[in-house]
């Protein structure tokens, strides 16, 4: 997707890039925080995220987009679409975890 320097609303956000996603799931839903909200075309999943401080740099958030780009999809969603306002990642089914599996899963996990 391309870069947008727009300060889009979520709605114009996704009329303008993803006309045929919807909201389906918000903040009440276990495991989304900071605005996120899932979007669905009826097929596909992704995350509609803001960042979680409007006030801070979008630098910031700029660089958690580049570090997900990075990362394997094993570990991270893999990022769609980025603007200053808004990113949108692939949605990763499953269930949330309160804590943090045993050191050796974990290690197997990471490395």
């Amino acid at each position: 997707m391309l870069f947008s320097n727009n300060k889009l609303t979520r709605d114009e956000l996704l009329s303008r890039f993803f006309p045929r996603y919807h909201p389906v799931a918000s903040l009440s839903q276990n495991g989304l925080s900071g605005g996120s909200v899932i979007i669905s075309d009826g097929d596909q999943r992704h995350v509609l995220r803001q960042p979680h401080d409007p006030s801070a740099a979008s630098c910031y958030f700029r660089r958690q987009y580049r570090a997900l780009r990075r990362l394997p999809a094993r570990l991270a969603p893999a990022p769609l679409f980025y603007s200053p306002c808004w990113m949108v990642v692939e949605y990763c089914a499953g269930e949330v975890k309160s804590e943090l599996p045993a050191c050796p899963m974990l290690s197997d996990l990471l490395y």
